[in-house]
């Protein structure tokens, strides 16, 4: 408290005067001095006509307030009278003791008072009020810099209290404490920025690129990532269409971006592909090879082919790589004339084998079977009264059909099939009839197997199923006589076939099943002036590609033996454009076609020779 008062209270005297004067109890005047209390009574010093008079509270060690002798704080403790009594934790001494008013100290006679944490000094004290400080008789006296009764100044409120503008300030009991925000370096009077991309990468993925920013940093995934930036993933550039490959270009997926690299037949940068004008490139596979022989991709995707031959004489598998492996045999005492090959975790090889004895013919058809890495082959089961046969693979189960012969004459079609790694064949189940000498094809693609073979009197039929061959449905594709065919599956399910008839002129007939919708194709090749009824064409094969396309091939004996190939590859329009091959052997013999995932286009067929026909090969790319 730093009313006047307080001085006054300890220079007046007690009492009120013997003037009769009105006594004003809220004030404390008219006939009372500020020291003393307006109180009833009638004696001879009362004050006016009120009958009051004044009471000394200083008497009380009380000051007068609103007319009344009042403590100015509350007692909370213990105190004494000439040797000291405390107010609000304080003591008070007359004539050489102390008081405590509100925390402080008061002495008289050369005492000290603190007043709301101050002191004051009558006659040699000091006084300090809010604060500062002030001296009386010699004391001194100090106003604003210091505290009265309450918390320091905030030295934090005024110019951020000397600190950088990055940094926090603090106020400790009126002194200013400053530290740089997160970011920032220093001593809080003074900050720099910190570089968080100096040190591991700022806390960036390492795919990501980190940004320093005052005070911070950001995080941005590099082109080809995406992310947060202190998480980045590989965008798969292929997967997602974003690459921009030439639709003749194949897109290869890299981390943090990919390749496109022109297909085969193709030049260019790989998001421009120009067609080339394919080439074929020939080789001999075997001498006095024979003239069938069947191709098949292996498990790495190169092609590898079986074929008969006479010297010596058995059955023999080679793949080709950078160039053609030795042969292997498969069988060295076969006189089989049509060696059928699948290739999937295995090499299966089915051969129809023909004993005689006396006029007695027996015919059966046996399998053999090597894994793709040992080149050791083993002998299987065989199917008794059956020839003719072909297999596949697909949907986990290997497949195989063939007819059965009866006294002789051809008759119905069987099929049979295991799971992969049996050697065992199921007991075959009966597809329908057939009449003509070629055998029957098979193809097997996911669940769904497919079945192509004479009817009789003529024509041919096509067997369908969708469940691993446990049920079959028939469709007839043809009633004119049918000499060469053969058939493929595709991964979507869609059936395609190319077939061989003289009757209506010479034709080779392309066709294709998806579900119930049929299409069918006749590629014009017969010349001017050519008979019904005479061979013609022969060792028809068929192949799809990667892409969807359509490829065929079959000998033509129109034009001197050679070979021939259609496809609608490199059609703009779609159109199946025919060319020839290169010079066949004058043999009925076979063709046989595969496209790889390059889309190159192997083919084997029978090459001349002085004595029984060579094993050709040629590829085109």
């Amino acid at each position: 408290m730093t009313r006047a008062w307080v001085l006054l209270l300890l220079l007046s005297g007690a009492g009120c005067g013997t003037a009769p004067r009105q006594c004003n109890a809220r004030t404390c005047s008219g006939c009372c001095t500020t020291s003393g209390e307006c109180v009833g009574g009638s004696s001879s010093n009362a004050c006016g006509s009120l009958g009051s008079q004044c009471q000394d509270c200083t008497r009380s060690n009380l000051v007068c307030s609103v007319g009344s002798c009042t403590s100015l704080v509350t007692p909370i403790g213990p105190g004494s009278v000439g040797g000291g009594s405390g107010f609000g934790g304080g003591s008070a001494s007359v004539g050489g003791g102390s008081a405590s008013v509100g925390g402080g100290s008061a002495s008289v006679g050369g005492g000290s008072a603190s007043v709301g944490g101050g002191s004051a000094s009558v006659g040699g004290g000091s006084a300090s009020v809010g604060g500062g400080s002030a001296s009386v008789g010699g004391g001194s006296a100090s106003v604003g810099g210091g505290s009265a009764g309450g918390a320091p100044v905030n030295p934090c409120l005024t110019n951020n209290g000397g600190c950088d503008v990055n940094a926090q300030c603090t106020n400790l009991g009126g002194v200013a404490q400053c530290a740089c925000f997160p970011g920032w370096t220093g001593n809080g009077f003074t900050c720099s920025d910190v570089d968080e991309c100096a040190s591991g990468n700022g806390g960036c993925h390492a795919n990501a690129t980190c940004t320093n920013t005052p005070g911070s940093r950001t995080c941005a995934c590099r082109t080809g990532f995406t992310g947060s930036g202190t998480f980045c993933s590989d965008i798969d550039e292929c997967l997602s269409g974003t690459a921009g490959c030439s639709v003749n270009a194949s897109c290869t997926n890299l981390t943090g971006s990919f390749s496109c690299a022109c297909r085969s037949g193709y030049t260019g940068n790989g998001f421009t592909c120009t067609a080339n004008t394919p080439t074929w490139t020939m080789e001999t596979v075997a001498f006095s090879g024979g003239g069938h022989s069947a191709l098949a991709l292996d498990a790495a995707g190169y092609p590898a082919v079986v074929y008969h031959s006479e010297s010596p004489r058995g059955v023999y598998l080679r793949r080709r790589t950078t160039s053609w492996s030795a042969p292997e045999t498969v069988d060295s005492a076969t006189n089989a004339m049509e060696p059928s090959l699948a290739a999937s975790s295995s090499f299966i090889v089915a051969n129809g084998l023909t004993t005689v004895v006396g006029t007695s013919i027996s015919m059966s058809v046996s399998t053999w079977k090597r894994s793709a890495s040992s080149p050791s082959w083993s002998p299987e089961n065989s199917l008794s009264g059956y020839d003719r046969p072909d297999v596949a693979a697909g949907g986990g189960r290997e497949h195989l059909v063939a007819v059965v012969r009866s006294g002789g004459a051809l008759g119905q079609v069987g099929y049979s099939s295991r799971t992969v790694g049996s050697s065992t064949w199921s007991t075959p189940t009966i597809l329908g009839t057939g009449a003509s000498g070629f055998g029957p094809k098979v193809s097997a693609s996911g669940g769904m197997v497919v079945a192509l073979f004479s009817r009789s009197p003529d024509g041919l039929t096509l067997a369908r199923s969708s469940n691993n061959g446990s049920t079959w449905t028939t469709t007839t594709v043809t009633t004119l006589r049918a000499w060469s065919w053969d058939v493929v599956l595709d991964p979507s399910g869609t059936v395609f076939l190319a077939y061989y008839t003289p009757d209506n002129g010479h034709r080779i007939i392309l066709e294709s099943y998806s579900g119930l919708s049929r299409t069918q194709q006749t590629i014009v090749d017969t010349p001017q002036g050519t008979g019904a009824g005479s061979m013609w064409f022969s060792g028809v094969s068929i192949a799809q590609s990667p892409l969807g396309t359509t490829h065929a091939a079959w000998l033509d004996f129109t034009r001197g033996n050679v070979v021939r190939y259609v496809s609608n590859a490199t059609s703009t329009t779609g159109d199946y454009i025919t060319e020839t091959v290169t010079t066949a052997d004058d043999v009925l013999g076979q063709t046989s076609l595969v496209v790889d995932s390059s889309y190159a286009v192997h083919l084997t067929y029978p090459a001349p020779s002085s004595s029984w026909s060579n094993l050709g090969y040629a590829v085109r790319r």
